[in-house]
């Protein structure tokens, strides 16, 4: 059993220890480690070098490869180690990218995780409700499954850039955070309970939004099973149009 920090760079260099002993036992983070009777466990310390090795062999393999097991690292399973590891071995013993190879239970497996991680993060891409606060900033709060802040960056740098702005993961305790041209990743200090800080004309604006989401509804052609599909439930809780 190899235990790790719960980082990227963390797991990269547990797989590369993992080879450098020959000794293929599970990956687990430290958090969620639970030592055995007879178990013997190795602490893994994160070191940039090792993990660099690893993801440079991925990559030339396939830029593919490597995409897979990133957006496997985001996801919020609790085998998700397991899926990445078993992933890396399979690819590594066949030298070459086996994405295409859906009857691979293993490949089959990866490439399911990194569907949902996807899937989420697009959806929420239009599920985002930003709310101005006093500084002229604005905030979103969501609670997803997985740990999709990350891909969002990019998204929501290039379509919000002209403003500052903060994508709190109530989740997880972390926050995307974008001010002056700089993106950041922050755990929870970073938030300072932006929600109760709303700019004066917000909670009309709110108001106003909501109006207008009742008017547009067509009565007739109300699906409330269709709408559940395309905006989950779980997602309502920070959608100002629900509440």
């Amino acid at each position: 059993m190899f235990i790790y920090d719960g980082s990227f760079e963390g797991l990269l260099t547990a797989v590369f220890e993992a080879y450098r002993l020959r000794d293929f036992a599970d990956i687990t983070p430290a958090e969620n480690y639970q030592k055995g009777l007879f178990e013997e466990a190795r602490r893994v310390v994160s070191a940039a070098d090792k993990a660099a090795r690893v993801s440079a062999r991925l990559l030339a393999l396939s830029g593919d490869v490597l995409r897979v097991v990133q957006y496997c690292f985001l996801a919020g399973l609790a085998d998700k180690e397991k899926i990445i590891f078993a992933y890396i071995r399979r690819t590594l013993s066949a030298g070459r990218s086996l994405n295409g190879n859906y009857a691979d239970p293993v490949v089959a497996a990866a490439l399911a995780c990194l569907k949902k991680v996807a899937r989420e993060a697009e959806r929420l891409k239009g599920l985002l409700r930003f709310q101005e606060l006093r500084d002229g900033s604005f905030y979103a709060a969501i609670e997803p499954e997985h740990c999709i802040l990350p891909l969002l960056a990019g998204h929501c740098r290039a379509r919000f850039s002209g403003q500052g702005w903060l994508i709190h993961d109530a989740r997880r305790g972390i926050a995307l955070v974008y001010q002056d041209g700089d993106l950041q990743l922050f755990d929870n200090s970073a938030v300072h309970n932006a929600r109760d800080k709303h700019a004066a004309h917000e909670l009309a604006y709110q108001e106003l939004w909501k109006i207008f989401h009742q008017n547009i509804a067509i009565a007739g052609r109300k699906n409330p099973k269709l709408q559940k599909q395309f905006m989950p439930v779980r997602y309502w809780k920070y959608l100002t149009e629900k509440n």
